[in-house]
């Protein structure tokens, strides 16, 4: 599923005759062929996914404090930087970006089948004012129907009712507008991850958690392919990496080379190298996995409180910070779930940038924001 926060187009109204459908109700997908662009803290990965397949894709640098906790401080510097980016690589300037921040919100809600697409969208309006924790004329407030459920008192829609920060989509549309790109829409990067990573068929009523370990933490949780929660915070593994750097006086680069080395597997006596280095290593990935399990264990726990009937079955873990030896079976072992981790890019073909030399797992967001359906094996 999709959700454009910006430049969403009514579809007319359903007929009468019509069965109720989801479809009736929410606008047509845009052509395949966009580019999904993931922006963080530390750079911007772009992917270019058709039939089934990446066909191109680029990341690069991004200079420090573009992007502050997920979200645009210097739109600016950001539109600059995208301009540079996209000159670069020669990839097509129609763009879908992400976007992950605590001041994005999602609901699932329940209304009657109102035909009308007006007096719907009036009454997703006003139950959002019940249920979105942020002042209405403060927010964008996008909504698509996920599907249509008998209750006691007949058919009702189950819509999906997502609420962002006017500042953070104004900051990513200014940035997009500086860059020179044609924005096509914003779009949260908890879907992109269920697009690029859902595994196919589930049982009734089983959900699962993606955690995306990356610029930040996103934990998503999705009934098939139905979104039913999302957080983001800013403790991902770019943070690990920063203190860690400040601590023992460390390069980007080399920071990333002890966390890989050091782990949380191997007992710390038969690692060799310095011991201050190797000490601080250990404790940087002993607390981000307890905050990141954490984080995960909060989002479940309200999840399940929300619908009691849900039950999370596993953890599909992803990102940069994914491969870290240890830190699957750490997480499994404090959230008492089964942790998987899947291909970066799932299942669509990536031999054309196998011989890139690009870090595939920079890009499940981007080729997720690329994507228009899910890409389930």
């Amino acid at each position: 599923m999709q959700l454009k926060l910006s430049n969403k187009k009514s579809p007319d109204g359903a007929s009468d005759s019509a069965p109720i459908t989801p479809e009736k109700y929410n606008g047509k997908r845009a052509a395949e062929g966009l580019v999904g662009l993931d922006v963080s803290a530390t750079g911007m990965a772009a992917a270019r996914v058709l039939d089934g397949r990446v066909r191109t894709a680029s990341i690069t640098g991004l200079a420090p404090e573009i992007i502050t906790d997920g979200e645009v401080a210097d739109p600016a510097a950001l539109g600059r930087a995208i301009s540079e980016f996209f000159e670069a690589n020669g990839m097509p300037k129609k763009v879908r970006m992400g976007v992950a921040s605590p001041r994005v919100v999602i609901r699932t809600i329940e209304l009657p089948p109102i035909e009308d697409r007006k007096q719907l969208d009036a009454a997703v309006r006003f139950q959002a004012a019940e249920h979105i924790p942020m002042p209405l004329d403060e927010a964008v407030i996008d909504h698509q129907v996920v599907r249509v459920i008998d209750s006691p008192e007949g058919q009702k829609l189950q819509v999906l009712l997502v609420a962002a920060s006017r500042g953070l989509v104004d900051s990513i549309s200014e940035s997009a507008r500086r860059g020179g790109i044609k924005l096509q829409g914003i779009d949260l990067s908890a879907f992109a991850l269920i697009r690029v990573h859902y595994p196919g068929s589930l049982t009734e009523n089983e959900t699962l958690a993606y955690v995306h370990f990356g610029d930040m933490v996103n934990v998503t949780l999705a009934e098939g392919q139905i979104c039913k929660f999302t957080r983001a915070t800013a403790n991902g593994y770019e943070a690990m990496l920063a203190r860690l750097r400040e601590r023992v006086n460390l390069t980007h680069e080399h920071a990333q080379m002890w966390a890989d080395y050091v782990g949380l597997t191997a007992p710390i006596q038969s690692l060799q190298g310095e011991p201050d280095i190797i000490q601080a290593t250990r404790e940087e990935l002993a607390a981000a996995v307890d905050q990141l399990s954490n984080d995960v264990t909060a989002a479940i726990d309200f999840h399940t409180a929300q619908e009691t009937t849900a039950y999370v079955s596993r953890i599909l873990f992803s990102g940069p910070g994914s491969s870290i030896p240890g830190i699957a079976e750490s997480l499994a072992a404090r959230t008492g779930l089964a942790v998987e981790i899947p291909a970066p890019l799932g299942a669509l073909d990536v031999g054309g940038i196998q011989d890139s030399g690009i870090d595939e797992r920079r890009l499940t967001l981007a080729a997720g924001l690329a994507l228009e359906q899910v890409a389930a094996l």
